[in-house]
């Protein structure tokens, strides 16, 4: 199994246990839908093994610009959808706005001090990250 399916599988476990109906998403009809769906919105998932030893830019492999429109789009038209960042080594979980996550994440010159700045949260596991959507409510 690989470290992305284990992030999946926990956070998936963890808004079953809050309540939340998760749902994983394949879809190859509609490149950029996010990974899971659940009772509040829809979750984009990326995953690292550890922050960059010196600093620098944080890189997110695979953050399509598909990806980046679909959360811009579903902002702007008033639906949650969130980027949920796994940091492995620390086990820091980050959970970012779409449309914030879309124009900062991945980015140039986005280090991890500006991701945490950025972030709505920062958990240091699923379920908290979990028990945060669950009382999330878009203003």
């Amino acid at each position: 199994m690989t470290i992305e399916k284990h992030m999946r599988q926990t956070l998936v476990k963890a808004l079953k246990k809050a309540n939340l109906d998760p749902i994983s998403v394949e879809n190859p009809a509609y490149p950029g839908t996010p990974d899971l769906n659940y009772v509040g919105g829809w979750l984009e998932l990326k995953w690292l093994k550890q922050w960059p030893k010196r600093g620098g830019t944080v890189r997110i492999p695979h953050y399509t610009s598909q990806q980046r429109v679909w959360s811009i789009r579903r902002w702007i038209a008033g639906g949650a959808c969130f980027l949920v960042l796994q940091v492995e080594k620390t086990q820091d979980w980050l959970v970012f706005q779409g449309d914030d996550a879309a124009m900062v994440v991945g980015k140039e010159g986005s280090t991890k001090e500006v991701l945490l700045k950025c972030a709505c949260s920062h958990f240091g596991s699923a379920a908290e990250v979990a028990e945060f959507l669950k009382d999330y409510q878009r203003a």
